[in-house]
C-alpha cells in the first residue's frame, strides 16, 4: 500500500483526498481516505467497498499509524487529509510516500505554497538520503496566479532562491453536495475524471520522491517499467489512464450518439430523381473556355 497525505489549512485537504479516491476507486484499485477535518458526508462505506471514509479523531502519528494499518489489513491505498501545521511532525511525514500541500481559499493557498517552498540550494529534492523531500504543491482551479508563481519558483524557471514543485494539475472546487457524492460513487464523471489525474500524479510523485518535476516524459517511463522499485506504480498508472479513456468514451457515446442508418448521409445522386439531377446538372456554371469552344 502507498499513502498519500494532503495538507491543508481548510477543506481542501478533504476534496482533494476525496477526488483521488475516487480516481483510484474507479480504476479498480481499493482506497481508503482519512482525515481529521470535517467531511460532509452522511456515512461511511463499509470495509467491503472499493472506497471507504477511515476516520481519524485527531491528527498525528498515532492515529495514522491506526488508519495505515487498517488500510493495510484491508489492502487499500490511503489518501489522508491532514492540517497544514502537520508539515512540522517529521515522524509523520515519515509514514508519507508523498506531502501535497493546497488551499481553497486565497489565504490558505498562499500558506501551502510558502510551505511547499524550500531553499533552491539545498538538496532537497535531490540525491541526499539525510533529508526528507519537500512536499508537492497542489494548486486550485481558480489560483492561476500562485500557480503562476509557484511554476516560475520551480527548478525549471529562473534562478531565484527559492524553488517549488508544482504538480502538473489543478483541484477544481466542490459544493456540499457533491463532496458526498464523491463518496459514495456517484459524482458527475467531469469530477471523476479530475479526481484520475490527480490520483495518477500523486501516484506518480508517490513513485519518484525526489524528482524536481512530473511531466508527460516521467509519466511514459513509470508505466513503461517498474522504475524506482514500485512494481505496481505501472500497471496503477494504465489502470488509470483506461478507466479515464472509458469515462471520456462514454461521455462521447452520450453527448453525441450515431446516427440511424436511416437518418445517415447520402450523396446526392443515391436520393435524388433522374429528372432532378439533370435539373442540379443544367445550374452548375460553365467555364469560359467551355463557352469559347463552342461547348
Amino acid at each position: 500500500m502507498r499513502c498519500i497525505g494532503i495538507l491543508s489549512d481548510d477543506v481542501a485537504a478533504a476534496h482533494a483526498a476525496l477526488l483521488i479516491g475516487t480516481g483510484l476507486a474507479e480504476a479498480g484499485v481499493r482506497a481508503g481516505v482519512a482525515t481529521a477535518l470535517p467531511v460532509p458526508a452522511r456515512r461511511g462505506l463499509g470495509s467491503d467497498a472499493v472506497l471507504a471514509l477511515v476516520h481519524i479523531d485527531q491528527s498525528g502519528e498515532g492515529p495514522l499509524a491506526a488508519a495505515m494499518a487498517r488500510c493495510r489489513e484491508e489492502d487499500r491505498d490511503l489518501v489522508v487529509a491532514l492540517p497544514l501545521t502537520e508539515l512540522q511532525d517529521a515522524r509523520l511525514l515519515s509514514r508519507l510516500d508523498v506531502a501535497i500541500t493546497v488551499g481553497r481559499e486565497r489565504a490558505a493557498a498562499a500558506r501551502a505554497l510558502h510551505a511547499a517552498r524550500y531553499v533552491a540550494g539545498d538538496p532537497a529534492p535531490g540525491t541526499s538520503q539525510d533529508l526528507r523531500p519537500s512536499p508537492w504543491f497542489l494548486a486550485c482551479s481558480d489560483q492561476g496566479v500562485l500557480r503562476t508563481t509557484a511554476s516560475l519558483a520551480s527548478l525549471a524557471g529562473p534562478a531565484l532562491p527559492v524553488a517549488t514543485r508544482v504538480l502538473p494539475t489543478v483541484l477544481p472546487r466542490l459544493d456540499r453536495d457533491i463532496e458526498a457524492d464523491l463518496l459514495h460513487r456517484s459524482a458527475p464523471p467531469r469530477c471523476v475524471q479530475a479526481g484520475i489525474v490527480l490520483a495518477a500524479v500523486a501516484v506518480a510523485a508517490a513513485a519518484e520522491p525526489r524528482a524536481a518535476r512530473i511531466d508527460a516524459a516521467g509519466l511514459t517511463g513509470l508505466m513503461a517499467g517498474p522504475g524506482t522499485g514500485n512494481g505496481d506504480v505501472g500497471d496503477r498508472l494504465i489502470a488509470l489512464a483506461a478507466a479515464y479513456a472509458r469515462l471520456v468514451d462514454a461521455h462521447v457515446a452520450e453527448r453525441w450518439p450515431p446516427l440511424p442508418a436511416s437518418r445517415r448521409r447520402v450523396t446526392a445522386g443515391a436520393c435524388c430523381s433522374a429528372r432532378d439531377r439533370v435539373r442540379q446538372a443544367s445550374c452548375r456554371p460553365v467555364s469560359s473556355e467551355r463557352i469559347r469552344s463552342g461547348w
